[in-house]
C-alpha cells in the first residue's frame, strides 16, 4: 500500500511540471510562499531533524516510521490535496508551488 502511495504521488507531481521545467532554488523565497507551502516545508524540516536524531541513535525502526508518517499523513493526505486547486486556477502561475513540490 505504501509503495502505491509513493507511486501515485510521483505520478501526480510529474504531471504538474512542464517538459522543460528546471528546479531553481533561488526562486524559492520562504516568506513569499503560500501558507500551505510554508507548512509542508516546516513539516519536512521537523521530520528531517527527527530522522537525523533517530539515525544517530541507530533507531532505524522509529526513523522509518517518522518518514512513513510524514509522507503518508502530511505530504500526501494534506499537502497534495491542498495544492490541487493551485494547478487548476486560470491565469495563475503555480511556479512557487511547483518548486516546493
Amino acid at each position: 500500500m505504501f509503495g502505491n502511495k509513493i507511486w501515485q504521488s510521483y505520478r501526480f507531481a510529474t504531471q504538474k511540471f512542464p517538459k522543460d521545467y528546471k528546479y531553481k532554488f533561488s526562486k524559492l523565497q520562504f516568506s513569499s510562499l503560500s501558507l500551505v507551502d510554508q507548512w509542508i516545508l516546516h513539516k519536512l524540516n521537523v521530520c528531517t531533524k527527527e530522522m537525523n536524531r533517530q539515525f544517530a541513535e541507530y533507531s532505524f525502526g522509529p526513523a522509518t516510521i517518522s518518514f512513513h508518517n510524514y509522507w503518508l499523513y502530511e505530504f500526501c493526505d494534506v499537502y497534495l490535496e491542498a495544492i490541487k486547486p493551485v494547478f487548476l486556477k486560470p491565469n495563475h502561475d503555480p511556479t512557487a508551488t511547483a518548486n516546493v513540490l
